[in-house]
Formats: C-alpha cells, structure tokens, sequence
C-alpha cells in the first residue's frame, strides 16, 4: 500500500515542522489538501438549532446542548438569497 502524501495535507511542511509550528499554537489553512474528498457530511445530516430559551422543548426532539460552544461561530448575511437579484417592482 502507497504511503499517503502528508506534505500536501500540511500546506508542503514536513510533519516535524507541522507539529513544531502549528499543532495546538495557531491556525494553518491548507486549500485543496485533499482534492479527492468531497461531501463529509451532508447538509441533511449538518443541522444546528439556536434557541435562547426553548432548550427543554428540542431536548424532547433529539437536540442536545454543544459539547464546545466556544467552538462554534457563524456568518450572518441577511440578504444571502436575494444578494443581486434586481426587484422586478415597477
């Protein structure tokens, strides 16, 4: 079996350097490190609810609070369906 490519799933860094300079200190973005893999996870099976206060009411339904919430961020864009759609209103 073919050893896989590790220099490309670390941006080109031999592991050595990878774990010295990033592991657990600060972010490494790596495009296209593994081009071959594609759809993880669904967007069915990705599914998130924000409640303020109705956590027992979902809890009913299989919703259980983050494991990490200080994990999570998001990207709020009101308009992410109608950005560059023309209003056809006279």
């Amino acid at each position: 079996m073919a050893q896989p490519d590790t220099r490309r799933l670390l941006g080109g860094r031999d592991p050595r350097e990878f774990l010295a300079r990033f592991w657990h200190k600060e972010p490494l973005l790596v495009r296209d490190a593994a081009p071959r893999y594609r759809d993880a996870v669904s967007p069915e099976r990705l599914f998130a609810l924000a409640t303020r206060d109705a956590h027992g009411l979902y809890a009913k339904y299989g919703f259980t609070a983050l494991a990490a919430p200080g994990s999570w961020m998001e990207v709020y864009r009101r308009d992410i369906y109608t950005a560059g759609v023309k209003d056809s209103a006279p």
